[in-house]
């Protein structure tokens, strides 16, 4: 009997640890499974950690790339900005240059009128000298006229016909318009010109924005009778 309790007891104990073991043996399958889990899943992380390294190299590279092209067009917009100040500059010595040249020929342009007007002057003082070697009494008077304000009628007296713009530019920012018999115009606010020159004993209309007294084209020469 003692031995048979002794052997139940046993039994007992036997089963226990038969029952301890299926569970220790399902928690390590259990495990495991976990464990097999996590590693899939470290592969999964590890994989998606590659994909996402290669991500942050590519937009490194990319970053790298921009920077070197922004630098490159930082250095290409200093490079335009320099020449556009030397052009600049060019620009404004070119057009100290023209405003150079502009005074000379202006210069030059009134010398050229003062020098026609000399000619044509000492072309009246040879006719009228030649008139008076033929034994005809002449004299010199000053031909002024006074144009009044709007429309008005004047005569070319001249013997040397002369460009319409040459002979008005002294007024030429008084009047609006000239015209002639045919009605051909001179208009000097654009340039124009269609009459081309003034004609001994022609008349032309003008109109006028102001007044303008004691305008010459020439001298006229009298004979004496």
């Amino acid at each position: 009997d003692f031995w048979q309790s002794e052997a139940d007891y046993w039994m007992m104990e036997a089963d226990m640890y038969m029952w301890d073991a299926d569970m220790w043996e399902s928690e390590a399958v259990m495990n495991y499974d976990m464990y097999m889990d996590a590693m899939i899943e470290a592969e999964m992380n590890y994989d998606m950690y590659i994909v996402a390294q290669s991500n942050a190299d590519y937009w490194q590279s990319q970053a790298i790339f921009w920077e070197l092209e922004t630098n490159n067009w930082i250095m290409d917009a200093d490079i335009y900005n320099s020449m556009y100040m030397d052009a600049m500059i060019e620009v404004e010595m070119n057009y100290d240059m023209y405003m150079m040249a502009q005074s000379d020929a202006d210069y030059w342009q009134s010398e050229a009128d003062y020098w026609m007007n000399t000619a044509s002057y000492e072309y009246e003082i040879g006719y009228a000298d030649g008139l008076n070697s033929g034994g005809v009494a002449v004299e010199y008077i000053d031909a002024v006229i006074d144009i009044p304000l709007g429309w008005s009628m004047f005569g070319y007296t001249c013997t040397e016909s002369a460009d319409v713009i040459e002979s008005l530019s002294v007024i030429q920012d008084q009047f609006e318009i000239v015209k002639d018999e045919w009605g051909l115009a001179y208009l000097p606010e654009y340039g124009f010109n269609a009459i081309g020159e003034f004609s001994y004993g022609e008349g032309y209309q003008i109109k006028t924005y102001n007044q303008v007294d004691g305008f010459q084209f020439c001298y006229d020469i009298i004979v004496v009778e």
